[in-house]
């Protein structure tokens, strides 16, 4: 696999813990947080999205562009030439350039950074959850996540830019402590139709794929 699609992998346990706020965490930013994830699960979704790497050191972005439909946990992405299908339980990876699927069920930490939902809920936990006073206007809020424990993490500081009327996330932006930065752009989330087909990987649509079964 590339490096991006590495760190999107990287890019649900979909339920707040009751410990969700650590010590010294705004109490207004953490009910927007909740409020996001709430709307992400009500209803089917599509969306159009951008990751961007930056690195820090060459001062150079990387950019990769994708869609995904997602039904709560369940999700399904194309990046890229790389097909990713996840029904909750079992994920298969499909890659285009050498038609071979890989099948895995993987843990909630391994599928935190696939969806919004699960993106977004991961770093509740062990996390200071702050309004982004200078950042934050009338139309969005921005909230800092910064981890509890630094010596547990690669990054510093985790910033969400969520739309107020809505609740909806428009970013999401890791800031990693070697200067490089990781942001997802979410666009053109809206609500849509999905049957019992939208997240399954259908073998039979693709002629002699090489399946890679590693449950």
């Amino acid at each position: 696999m590339n490096r991006l699609y590495v760190l999107l992998a990287l890019f649900a346990a979909i339920v707040f813990p009751a410990d969700m706020a650590a010590q010294g965490s705004d109490r207004k930013a953490e009910r927007i947080v909740s409020s996001t994830v709430a709307k992400l699960k009500r209803s089917p979704l599509k969306c159009d999205f951008s990751m961007v790497y930056y690195n820090g050191r060459e001062q150079t972005n990387e950019v990769q562009r994708g869609h995904f439909v997602m039904d709560s946990e369940k999700l399904r992405l194309t990046m890229s030439g790389i097909e990713t299908i996840f029904d909750g339980k079992t994920q298969w990876v499909y890659m285009s350039n050498n038609n071979e699927v890989t099948i895995t069920e993987p843990t909630a930490e391994e599928m935190k950074d696939i969806s919004p939902i699960v993106m977004i809920d991961y770093y509740t936990t062990g996390h200071r959850i702050v309004m982004d006073a200078e950042k934050s206007d009338d139309k969005f809020a921005v909230i800092n996540f910064y981890p509890v424990d630094l010596s547990n993490t690669e990054y510093f500081r985790i910033s969400l830019k969520v739309r107020r009327e809505d609740y909806m996330p428009m970013q999401l932006a890791i800031w990693q402590r070697n200067a490089d930065t990781i942001t997802f752009n979410w666009e053109n989330i809206e609500a849509v139709k999905v049957d019992s087909d939208s997240f399954s990987f259908n073998q039979a649509e693709y002629p002699n794929v090489v399946v890679n079964d590693l449950r």
